[in-house]
């Protein structure tokens, strides 16, 4: 396998991404697309320094940063437990 192949995918200049983490165990991982200027948003509930990914709605593909801000202040005032 060539890795030549594959390094549209893997140059961090392309993309970025930001894992964000709330005082109620919640957070979320946030990638940034920089080559179509649009974002994906994936719910994670943190477990002491480790996170997993919660089964709740996520944002695909979206160019509204106000989608990915209302998201994450809804994930923020979520109520839930601190595990």
């Amino acid at each position: 396998m060539k890795m030549k192949e594959f390094d549209k995918y893997l140059v961090p200049e392309q993309l970025e991404q930001k894992k964000y983490r709330f005082g109620n165990g919640y957070g979320a991982l946030v990638t940034y697309y920089r080559p179509t200027n649009t974002y994906d948003l994936h719910p994670i509930k943190w477990i002491g320094e480790q996170n997993i990914f919660i089964d709740e709605s996520c944002i695909n593909t979206t160019s509204k940063k106000e989608d990915i801000v209302a998201a994450l202040n809804e994930i923020k005032n979520k109520r839930g437990s601190n595990d």
